[in-house]
C-alpha cells in the first residue's frame, strides 16, 4: 500500500520503503511541515508551507528523486523558500549552495511560535513596547502550570 495514515498526529508509513535512501528525507519532509510538534513546524508548516499532493506519497518522492540529479552529500532544497514542497520547487544542492538561498530571518515575521500556537492579538506578548521581540502567551501559560 502506498499511503500515509495518521495515528493521534504520528505519521505512521505503511509502503515498505522504510530502508530507501530518501526515505528519512521524504519523513523529515512531511513531518516539519504537518506535525506541530515537530521542533521545525515554525519555521515550515507554521509559515504555510506544505508537502504537494504527488510527493504524499513515498513513492512518487523516491521516483522523482532518482530521475532527478541526485548523488550522495547533495540536500533537498526549495528554490523559492516561501513556496511548497514540490517537483516544480526542489531541487539536490550542496550545503554551500542551500547557504545562499536561505530567507532573511526576522522572528517578527514568524506566523507561528516554536510549539505551533498563531501569534495573533491574544496569544502575542511584547517584551517591550519599543522592540518586535515577542513570545508566545499560550507557551508561557504552559510552563507556568508545569512549574508549578
Amino acid at each position: 500500500m502506498n499511503r500515509l495514515r495518521t495515528n493521534k498526529g504520528t505519521f505512521i508509513a505503511i509502503h515498505g520503503l522504510r530502508e530507501n535512501l530518501h526515505y528519512a528525507r521524504w519523513h523529515n519532509m512531511i513531518k516539519r511541515c504537518n506535525d506541530p510538534a515537530d521542533k521545525s513546524y515554525s519555521a515550515y508548516g507554521g509559515r504555510g508551507i506544505k508537502v504537494c499532493d504527488e510527493w504524499l506519497s513515498i513513492n512518487n518522492f523516491v521516483t522523482w528523486a532518482e530521475n532527478s540529479s541526485y548523488r550522495p552529500g547533495l540536500s533537498l532544497d526549495r528554490i523559492d523558500n516561501d513556496g511548497d514542497y514540490s517537483p516544480d520547487n526542489c531541487r539536490w544542492s550542496t550545503h554551500s549552495e542551500q547557504m545562499k538561498n536561505r530567507r532573511s530571518f526576522s522572528r517578527s515575521l514568524l506566523t507561528h511560535c516554536k510549539r505551533g500556537h498563531e501569534y495573533n492579538e491574544e496569544n502575542t506578548r511584547y517584551y517591550n513596547k519599543n522592540s518586535n521581540a515577542r513570545y508566545c502567551n499560550k507557551c508561557r501559560l504552559i510552563r507556568e502550570s508545569r512549574d508549578k
